[in-house]
Parts: C-alpha cells; structure tokens; sequence
C-alpha cells in the first residue's frame, strides 16, 4: 500500500471517528440537558408544595354529630362524576382573632342596639359579657365580647303573627320576590356600625350582597314549614348570609344553616318588627399559613373508615335541612356520596383557627327503607 493510499484511508477513519464522538457528544449534551431540567423543575414543584406549617400543629376540628349505629356495615359507594383531581394541595389555615373585651364594648354595643332601631328597650345584665334588651315583643341578646347577638320573640308566634296582622297595614308579607327577604336583611345589617376607640365609624360587618339566599317558608300556628313553591307569595322568610373565605365557603355545625340567619316577615325591619328570630355570629380572620391537605378521595376513605361527622340528614321530599336530630342513631344499609366539596368550618364557639374540611354529601340508605339526604365533614388537613 502507498503511502497516499494509507493517508487517504487514515483520513477517511478519522473522519468517521470525528462523526461518531460528534454525534455522542450531542447525545450525551442532550441526556444531561434532558437530567438537569428535570431535576429544576422537580426542585421547583418541591418549592411550590412545600407547606409552611407557620403555626404548628393545628388541632383536629370537632364536630356536633349524629350517631350511626354500629350494628350493621353500610356499603360505600362514590358516584364516579365527582371530580377527585380537581383540588389544592395546599390550603390557607387562618387564625381568629379573640375577641377582646374593652372598656368600650359596652357603649359599642348599645350603639348598634340604637341602629336596630330600638328605643325605650329594657336592658338586663345577663353576666359581664352579655347583655339583654327586651321591647314589646322582642328580645335582643348581645355578648359584648364579640358582638354576636340573638334576636327572638317574647309572644308566640300566633300572638305576634296577630299582632303583625292588626298594626302594620297590610305591610305585612310583603314580598314581591325572593330578593326582597335578602335585600331587607342586608339594608339592616348595612345600617348596624360603631366607633371604634379612635373615633372612626366602623361596620359590624363588610358583606358581600351575591352572597345572601332567601328560602321561604309558611307559619302554620305556631309551626314554620318550609314552601313548596319558591317565589311566590308565603308568610315569611329564612334569609341566610353564608360567608367565604378566599373563594371557599364557610360551614358552621349545620352545614345548611349559616351562623348568619334570620327569619322574617316584613320588608322592612327597623324596630326588628320584621324580625321573627335572628343569629348573628361573626369572627375577625388574622393571619394565614399554608398546610398540606388530602385529596377528596382520601376524604371518602376517611369517611368510610369513620373518621368525621355526620353533621345533617333528613328526608329527600319533605325533610327539613335547617333542623338537626342529635337524638338519632341512624342504622344505614347504604351511603352514596355524590358531592365533595373544599371548605370552611366555624363553630358560634370561638376557636382559635378557621380550618379547611371537606363536606361530602349524596343519599343514605337505612335499614329500614328510608331515604336520606346526608352532609358529612371530614377534616381536611393532613395527619
């Protein structure tokens, strides 16, 4: 072999051996560059669920139940439409701030007694935080320490409904629509407000109207019977105001009953001559700290191992959502849960912390051939 000949071939090998580790290199930079943006975003998705956990451990939320008998096992079932990917990984824990009594709360409180529009009432010490004012035929119960305050009738309720009947002129039930109960509700809460000790004028609470719901009902005697007929022209109203929390919804002991309700009769209740019986519960948010939850599948195992509380059950067609038997002891051949939702819970008691539960809800089958809707609240933070 000449010598051109074995330069040629040597050439020829070099080339070949350049193409080859070319080609590895751009497959070994390629392997590396694939490695490290998978790493980066694995760190980046560490960073992003990573819970803060700033106060701690936080204790389990307790809730009011109602006893299921444990003679027989009911059978679980989740409707396979409920979305179970659909939910955060992290949720907000808040804390509540803890009403404090101060040497205005007094003088604050007698403030909104006036806004109400009461005047002339009688006012009983009931302890040092709470207080009593009575009209005619209302009693206004207020605690000072956190400005939550009952309002309920003094007759029954035929006696006020004649009452109603004899000196307002035929204004009473007198609603168009179902927007009139929310909006009078609303106007009333609207016009209650203090100063505070700086002497700004403050609301007892900022409210957001899209967030009230009226239901009517029909007073029978002394009975109050929810209608059949939305809309149209019935004795009275429950309005409820539900609360929300950075997009979630607030629940309190009954999931269908807000720790803000009224039930009245009257477009306009100034004087509280509308206002059959109200509650009103409110509590100050503070600060936040993200937690690690679980997922709404893991909520339906946890109801299904016991954990939580049935909270409300009543019959599908003629049932009463806003009354709650805490007598009972169900014996449920059947649970279907068809509905699981991300929220709030808030007791009338003050708690240190608004924590996030998950309230799952559907049909529950008992032994003996009945039918019920159901609400059950699972804790939703990680333990």
């Amino acid at each position: 072999m000449s010598a051109l000949t074995r330069a040629i071939s040597l050439t020829k090998r070099s080339a070949v051996y350049a193409v080859i580790f070319f080609v590895a290199f751009l497959i070994l930079s390629f392997v590396i560059y694939i490695i490290s943006v998978s790493i980066s975003n694995y760190l980046k998705s560490t960073r992003v669920v990573q819970a803060q956990n700033g106060f701690g451990f936080i204790p389990k939320a307790t809730f009011s139940k109602i006893s299921i008998s444990q003679s027989t096992r009911p059978q679980f079932i989740l409707d396979n439409t409920v979305n179970l990917n659909n939910y955060p990984k992290l949720m907000n824990v808040y804390t509540l701030n803890k009403p404090q009594l101060t040497l205005n709360s007094l003088s604050t409180v007698q403030s909104l007694i006036s806004n109400m529009g009461i005047s002339g009432a009688n006012q009983y010490t009931i302890n040092p935080y709470t207080y009593s004012w009575t009209t005619p035929h209302h009693e206004v119960i207020f605690n000072i320490n956190n400005l939550s305050f009952n309002v309920s009738l003094l007759d029954n309720l035929s006696s006020y409904m004649n009452y109603q009947e004899n000196n307002n002129n035929g204004s009473v039930f007198n609603f168009t629509q179902v927007s009139d109960a929310s909006n009078a509700v609303y106007n009333f809460l609207s016009s209650l407000s203090y100063q505070n000790a700086s002497g700004n004028t403050v609301n007892l609470m900022n409210m957001n109207s899209n967030y009230f719901s009226s239901v009517p009902v029909t007073i029978n005697n002394n009975n109050i019977e929810l209608s059949n007929s939305t809309g149209t022209l019935p004795n009275a109203y429950y309005v409820f105001y539900r609360k929300h929390v950075n997009g979630y919804k607030v629940y309190g002991t009954n999931p269908n009953k807000t720790s803000i309700n009224f039930l009245i009769d009257n477009t306009s209740v100034s004087g509280l001559n509308g206002i059959l019986s109200g509650q009103f519960t409110n509590y100050t948010i503070g600060q936040s700290s993200t937690y690690s939850i679980i997922s709404p599948y893991q909520s339906f195992l946890r109801l299904e191992a016991g954990g939580g509380a049935l909270v409300s059950a009543y019959q599908n067609l003629n049932g009463n959502p806003y009354s709650v038997n805490y007598n009972a002891n169900y014996s449920i051949s059947k649970i279907y849960v068809n509905n699981i939702t991300l929220g709030y819970y808030e007791t009338n008691i003050y708690t240190k912390y608004l924590v996030p539960i998950y309230v799952l809800s559907g049909e529950m089958y008992l032994t003996n051939g009945q039918t019920l809707n159901f609400f059950y609240y699972v804790n939703a933070l990680e333990y």
